[in-house]
C-alpha cells in the first residue's frame, strides 16, 4: 500500500506513486503570491517548481461552445483542470487575459495560472513614440484582468420589507382614490 493511493496505477513504482501523490495534491499555498529570489520562484518560503501546460486560446465566434469568449464552457474547464491536477500540473499558462470563471476553477483545483497579455510580437516596447500608449494599454489590461467582478446574491426581502412595501402601496392607492374625478363630462 503505498501512501496517498488505495491502489497504486498499474505500471507505477512505490516511490513515483508517492511523488505523484504528492504533485497531485492541492496546493495549500496556491493563494500566497509568487515573488523572484534569485533564479528561482518561491510561494512563501518554499521554493515553487513550475510543472506547467499552457491551455487556449481557443476558437471564438458563432461554432465557439461559449459565444464570444476564447475559452470552453464551465463543465470542460472543471474537466480539464481536474484531469491537469490529476497528473501533477501546479500552473496553467494563458495566453489572453483569462475570464474570471477561469481563474476560480483553478483556484479550486490548486493550480497557479500565469496570464500572458495580447502584445504585438514585433514592437519596440521602449520606443519613444508610442511608449505612453503602449504603457496605458498594457495597464488598462493588468487592472481588467486584476478585478474580479462582483456577482449580486439574491436574498429574499424580510417581513418588515414586505409590511413596508404593502403600506406604501396601500397610501398611494388610497391617495389616487381621494383625488376622484372632476366630474366634468
Amino acid at each position: 500500500m503505498t501512501p496517498g493511493y488505495a491502489d497504486p496505477p498499474a505500471g507505477v513504482t512505490p516511490a513515483a506513486a508517492v511523488t505523484l501523490a504528492r504533485a497531485t495534491a492541492v496546493d495549500p499555498l496556491v493563494s500566497v503570491p509568487v515573488r523572484v529570489g534569485g533564479k528561482f520562484l518561491f510561494a512563501g518560503d518554499a521554493k515553487l517548481y513550475l510543472r506547467g501546460v499552457t491551455y487556449g486560446t481557443f476558437r471564438s465566434g458563432a461554432d465557439s461552445p461559449v459565444l464570444g469568449h476564447d475559452y470552453p464552457d464551465d463543465a470542460t474547464l472543471e474537466a480539464d483542470f481536474a484531469a491537469m491536477q490529476q497528473h501533477g500540473v501546479n500552473t496553467v499558462r494563458c495566453y489572453t487575459v483569462p475570464p474570471t470563471r477561469l481563474l476560480d476553477a483553478a483556484a479550486r483545483h490548486g493550480l497557479r495560472v500565469m496570464v500572458g497579455l495580447p502584445w504585438e510580437q514585433h514592437v519596440a516596447f521602449l520606443d519613444d513614440a508610442g511608449r505612453a500608449d503602449a504603457i496605458e494599454r498594457l495597464q488598462g489590461l493588468v487592472d481588467k484582468a486584476s478585478i474580479a467582478p462582483v456577482y449580486r446574491v439574491p436574498t429574499r426581502p424580510t417581513r418588515a420589507s414586505k409590511e413596508r412595501r404593502l403600506e406604501g402601496k396601500r397610501q398611494r392607492s388610497a391617495l389616487k382614490r381621494g383625488r376622484g374625478s372632476s366630474g366634468e363630462d
